[in-house]
């Protein structure tokens, strides 16, 4: 849908939209504004603060960029509807409304650093293939995305050697990488499998408090002031974590951030993932950030359960 350009001095059922999108972004640290159709210096600040925080120009101009960052939460707003909810104790919010503001996150990582079907491996590209060099005739071999990868290990504390690994990648890790039973020689000599240093790094740039990091994952899992688990696939909610357990033998252990649930299947934003053309290589078709999706009978199968955020930080 395309939506008319405001910016200050704009005034109109758009601007009120508008602000109560940018309420619904929990992650904020400014006032909550009022919705009243009035593009005002609180609005103006409010838009920086968000443009900033999805990677745009903080320029206070909400044009069709800005528009598509605030998609997750228009349609949080426009949806509401019914009783409302009980309030969430004094200092923390529910948990669907900080889960918007993971999704939002998940959403503009994935505008910023998803692959596509037309990427192609460069070193002045900053969209992340962590199974492609960016340049092989570089003496350093640079990983596809390898910085953008490292912000993502730093920021959600990875511990051990893995943060320095992410720059670069040798050609043997290159092979290895395509190799679907080859996660030990991986752990040891390149990167581990970060599909869920991923979703704590969307949870902590969300503003959700994950005390310690991917590091106290497997502590935090059964903190119930950390995450609070759920196992009815009916009960889960845009913004939680989507853990695959690898219980049952020969299963995997994956784990994806939820945007949608309805009719019996979620759609997902997943770290570590296959790409667009999972049968090309060439292109990218491991380890990136993409989108996915996931039946019920999938999941079960695969023994899924999930984590909801508690708190903000």
């Amino acid at each position: 849908m395309t939506r008319t350009t405001l910016r200050f001095g704009s005034f109109g059922p758009d601007v009120s939209l508008l602000q109560s999108a940018l309420n619904a972004w929990v992650a904020s640290r400014l006032p909550q504004l009022v919705a009243d159709g009035k593009f005002g210096p609180m609005t103006s600040s409010k838009v920086k603060e968000y443009q900033g925080f999805c990677k745009l120009v903080p320029d206070a101009v909400v044009g069709p960029m800005t528009w598509g960052a605030l998609e997750v939460l228009i349609a949080q707003v426009l949806g509401l509807g019914g009783p409302p909810a009980p309030p969430p104790p004094p200092g923390k919010k529910a948990g669907s409304e900080l889960g918007a503001s993971v999704v939002a996150t998940a959403e503009a990582m994935l505008a910023k650093w998803g692959w596509t079907a037309s990427s192609q491996p460069s070193q002045s590209l900053e969209r992340i293939a962590a199974a492609l060099c960016a340049n092989p005739a570089s003496p350093t071999r640079p990983r596809q995305g390898g910085m953008a990868l490292q912000k993502i290990f730093q920021d959600a504390n990875v511990p051990g050697g893995y943060i320095g690994r992410c720059p670069t990648i040798t050609a043997q890790a290159v092979q290895k990488w395509q190799e679907m039973d080859a996660g030990a020689w991986r752990n040891a000599n390149d990167l581990c499998a970060w599909c869920g240093i991923f979703c704590i790094f969307v949870y902590r740039t969300a503003g959700i408090s994950v005390p310690g990091g991917w590091a106290q994952h497997s502590k935090n899992v059964f903190d119930d002031t950390v995450f609070h688990r759920i196992t009815s696939y009916q009960a889960v909610f845009p913004g939680c974590i989507g853990v695959v357990s690898g219980i049952k033998p020969g299963g995997r252990n994956h784990h994806f951030i939820v945007t949608s649930n309805a009719n019996d299947r979620m759609e997902s934003i997943d770290g570590n993932a296959f790409g667009p053309d999972a049968n090309d290589k060439s292109k990218g078709n491991k380890s990136v950030i993409a989108r996915n999706a996931y039946t019920y009978g999938q999941l079960q199968q695969e023994t899924a359960y999930f984590l909801a955020p508690v708190s903000a930080a």
